[in-house]
């Protein structure tokens, strides 16, 4: 199917070329009879009776009228291979639905807590297949992800999955302006699938589809752990010197972030992971 859709688009494409190059030529036999009175194809053979000098204009004339014609062929040419966007039903849209908790306590005797859960329930009919579209640099917010118009984008392209957030910050001044404070985050590992590279194909020599749908498969969940301690010192009036200890994954995981998902001998390979622990100290002097 996707061989017989490849060998269509070029056929139809050299036929266009084709088409306009007949064109090309119909349309300067039949300017030259129109306008000039002559047969254009014969000037410059021994059975055309013009000189030189009333052919020469004639020849300019139909250069001019040619190179007109072939840039608009290529126009159009061109034009065919641009990619389109295309209007399709409600079952193509997308949707997002999502809820959130939230609940915190403001700092009072000496503690604070805020915590929040979220989950949305994502529905992409056609997931995009090729890179973003625009330039946040000279089109600022046009980004546009595309799916091709082509039966390999309908191969496992539908994305119904859940992705879930749960955030826990709490904060404790001990006595002479010690404070602690932690963040804990848990977020939902991203789905993905298994894809595998096919080869063989004359218009296509290869491939690489999905062989489940997305969301048959998820990386780990990740629980990240941060952690501050920070000691303030008056100078004077107005002014302190605030020490600072920043521990970032405290824990040490390492989780996945993104895999190989190409069925071989990396297959399931990670190629990407949560950074390791990190430790910070700084200084802040506020006046």
């Amino acid at each position: 199917m996707n061989e017989r859709y490849g060998i269509w688009r070029g056929f139809r494409l050299r036929l266009l070329v084709l088409g306009g190059l007949a064109a090309i030529l119909g349309l300067i036999d039949l300017a030259g009879h129109l306008v000039f009175g002559v047969d254009v194809l014969a000037l410059g053979s021994r059975d055309s009776n013009l000189p030189t000098s009333e052919a020469f204009p004639i020849y300019v004339g139909v250069l001019a009228l040619a190179v007109a014609i072939q840039a608009g062929c290529w126009a159009a040419a061109r034009r065919f291979q641009q990619p389109m966007l295309i209007n399709g039903s409600a079952a193509d849209d997308q949707t997002f639905k999502s809820f959130e908790l939230a609940a915190s306590k403001r700092l009072s005797r000496r503690w604070s807590l805020l915590a929040s859960y979220s989950a949305t329930k994502i529905r992409i009919p056609n997931v995009q297949n090729t890179a973003s579209t625009g330039n946040d640099f000279t089109n600022p917010g046009l980004q546009v992800f595309l799916a091709t118009f082509d039966p390999n984008a309908e191969i496992n392209t539908l994305m119904h999955v859940w992705e879930w957030q749960g955030r826990l910050d709490g904060a404790y001044i001990f006595p002479h302006d010690v404070l602690a404070s932690a963040n804990f985050e848990h977020r939902s590992g991203a789905p993905y699938a298994r894809t595998v590279s096919f080869t063989g194909g004359q218009q296509i020599p290869s491939l690489v589809a999905r062989v489940e749908p997305i969301g048959a498969r998820r990386l780990p969940n990740i629980n990240l752990l941060h952690m501050r301690l920070e000691k303030s010192l008056r100078v004077t009036k107005g002014q302190k010197v605030s020490l600072r200890l920043n521990v970032y994954n405290v824990t040490n995981i390492n989780s996945e972030q993104s895999i190989t998902q190409l069925s071989g001998a990396n297959f399931g390979r990670p190629a990407g992971i949560v950074p390791p622990r990190i430790l910070e100290l700084g200084v802040n002097y506020t006046f």
